[in-house]
């Protein structure tokens, strides 16, 4: 080759070189410019969802989407350049819609701060009225509770046989985050349940066999024989004596048909 055509080809080379590097500078200059700027906005809370598999040019275009900055490209060129593409947090974020992209970044790099209330579910209340608490404590809404809580496909998951899911659900007191999900909240208080059974089964296993090899009884009756003491005493102390005359009564051969009709049943029946 000769050598002036070496020289031309390598001053387009370096040419080139040099513009796509002043376009780089440029673009980088720009971006670094923008993530000091505010977006234009009012200062209004935007809810945006970043939720567990999204991209970094997926949270971008939701950022972008909802209000909250203005370039998704220049966005990510910065967060390129400042190396946490790869550190946002997922979460439900309200953010003004008058911030810089820097701020805006480095609330997603953050993370959500986690707010949890305390909730005391007392014994002798059926789900709807838990639901009820829940609602007023902003855990979760009563209905997707209750939706929940009667639908087949969340009853099969945990093999309850019954229509709902009332009476699998633990009295107790728990921390819970505000807005939790309600599968989550009721997971929660089903394993509690559980739980305490299976240590009351432990104790008292051979009594409970006994007890519903004579009546033909399962688990759930068991479970429905307690409910109906705890409804009809009045005082803790008014318990034994009350389950003792309803066994007395299942287990003589004159009752029939074995059918208490106490007035917490009835009740029962007409809110649930």
């Amino acid at each position: 080759m000769p050598k002036r055509s070496f020289r031309i080809a390598l001053g387009v080379v370096f040419g080139t070189i040099t513009l796509v590097a002043a376009i780089g500078i440029y673009m980088l200059m720009s971006a670094f410019d923008y993530a000091e700027a505010p977006h234009r906005g009012t200062g209004k809370d935007v809810e945006v969802e970043i939720v567990s598999g999204m991209s970094f040019p997926s949270v971008a275009s939701k950022l972008h989407e909802k209000g909250v900055i203005s370039k998704p490209s220049w966005f990510r060129l910065y967060a390129m350049w400042e190396g946490k593409t790869t550190d946002v947090k997922t979460g439900k974020y309200l953010i003004k819609d008058n911030l810089t992209p820097k701020e805006v970044l480095a609330i997603i790099i953050a993370g959500v701060k986690e707010v949890t209330v305390q909730v005391r579910l007392p014994e002798g209340l059926n789900m709807l009225e838990f639901f009820e608490l829940l609602d007023k404590a902003k855990v979760a809404d009563k209905g997707e509770l209750e939706k929940l809580a009667r639908s087949k496909e969340f009853l099969a998951k945990y093999a309850i046989t019954t229509d709902t899911v009332d009476g699998q659900l633990f009295p107790d007191t728990y921390q819970f985050r505000l807005g939790e999900k309600p599968h989550v909240v009721l997971e929660r208080m089903i394993e509690r349940h559980r739980k305490v059974w299976n240590e009351l089964m432990g104790k008292h296993g051979k009594s409970a066999a006994k007890l519903k090899e004579k009546l033909g009884w399962s688990d759930r009756d068991l479970l429905v024989m307690a409910s109906i003491v705890e409804k009809e005493a009045v005082l803790d102390r008014e318990r034994p004596t009350i389950a003792q005359v309803f066994m007395n009564r299942l287990l003589s051969p004159s009752f029939k048909p074995k059918k208490l009709q106490t007035d917490p049943t009835t009740r029962y029946g007409c809110l649930v």
